[in-house]
């Protein structure tokens, strides 16, 4: 979705401050992965974000500041959050003895 200038600080201003950080510039989002204000919509960057919905569109949420939430770009694509794990650091799996090749 393209949101006005407006909209996306509206929506930056529901993420969380962080003691010590400028939090015109550095917020986190509901997962407390970091994000920088100025890289909305950059996906390369390691602090990039984007704004979300709360409920999906798809299941009945809709497309108003009262539904929409900052998320770190990483944190959407990983579509699963580990607490206590830190977002770069890779799920460890344990191997699969059983199977034969």
């Amino acid at each position: 979705m393209n949101y006005t200038y407006n909209i996306i600080l509206k929506v930056w201003e529901k993420a969380q401050i962080l003691e010590g950080k400028n939090p015109a510039l550095w917020r986190a989002d509901d997962h407390g992965v970091l994000m920088y204000r100025e890289h909305y919509g950059n996906h390369e960057s390691i602090f990039g974000w984007e704004v979300t919905h709360i409920i999906p569109i798809a299941l009945g949420g809709k497309d108003e500041i009262s539904n929409l939430k900052p998320t770190h770009c990483r944190t959407r694509k990983s579509k699963r959050i580990v607490v206590g794990r830190p977002f770069w650091q890779p799920l460890r799996r344990k191997p699969v003895s059983h199977l034969r090749l």
